[in-house]
């Protein structure tokens, strides 16, 4: 491994143990799986996403919160509606699609650009 890959390698690591020790989930959600693993989709990813599913307590509904990922990749880490998540891949259903579907233009759903 080059230095400058191994110096990478080092930063992620350093960056994701800062995420998970900072991963506090707001208040206003009760924890129902406080940390889910799940494959990721993509038949060129390797490596697992890890999220959480809460119920936000005032509006009783359910939230899912990709909190972190192996290997990179873009999301946002804000609890968003399960209602939400499944209402835009429903029309998605039996057909590949793109990390971009999930990305609205003022109201990122489970991706976040940056």
């Amino acid at each position: 491994m080059s230095p400058q890959k191994s110096m990478q390698s080092a930063d992620n690591a350093i960056k994701l143990k800062q995420r998970r020790e900072t991963s506090n989930p707001d208040e206003n959600y009760k924890i129902l799986i406080e940390r889910g693993v799940a494959d990721k989709l993509s038949p060129k990813s390797t490596g697992k996403i890890y999220f959480q599913f809460a119920r936000q307590i005032e509006e009783k509904k359910n939230y899912l919160q990709i909190s972190d990922t192996d290997g990179g990749g873009l999301h946002t880490r804000e609890f968003v509606s399960l209602e939400k998540i499944i209402t835009t891949l429903s029309g998605q259903a039996g057909h590949p699609f793109k990390s971009s579907v999930l990305k609205e233009k003022n109201d990122p759903i489970l991706i976040q650009f940056t």
